[in-house]
């Protein structure tokens, strides 16, 4: 793994980001990128795996303005943005594939159907 830590003129805490041995950007326990204003607070956090924006416990992508006040948060799975509720159903759902299709259902109704 490979970390590059970037600073602004006066050595405050510009960026952080983390690389795999490929060098794409990647980390299995927790943001692979940061990026802070020059008052140190946080800018931009996303989720990396294996070089594709990717996050099953919440959102991939997160930016704030100065103030601290969340101003975008986005759900990507390997690389592929989602809807909250699109994001929610895959990863809080379950996997059924039926003529030649694919689609998310809730663990209730694959429950009621016998799927588990």
């Amino acid at each position: 793994m490979r970390v590059d830590v970037d600073h602004y003129e006066d050595g405050t805490l510009r960026s952080v980001r983390m690389y795999d041995d490929d060098g794409e950007l990647h980390n299995d326990i927790g943001p692979a990128c940061q990026s802070f204003y020059k008052n140190g607070a946080e800018w931009v956090r996303e989720y990396y795996t294996r070089g594709n924006l990717h996050r099953e416990d919440g959102p991939a992508c997160q930016r704030w303005d100065i103030n601290g006040r969340v101003v975008a948060a986005m759900h990507f799975l390997g690389d592929r943005f989602l809807s909250k509720a699109d994001w929610e159903r895959r990863v809080k759902g379950v996997k059924v594939q039926a003529n030649g299709e694919t689609k998310y259902i809730s663990r209730e109704s694959a429950e009621a159907l016998g799927f588990l």
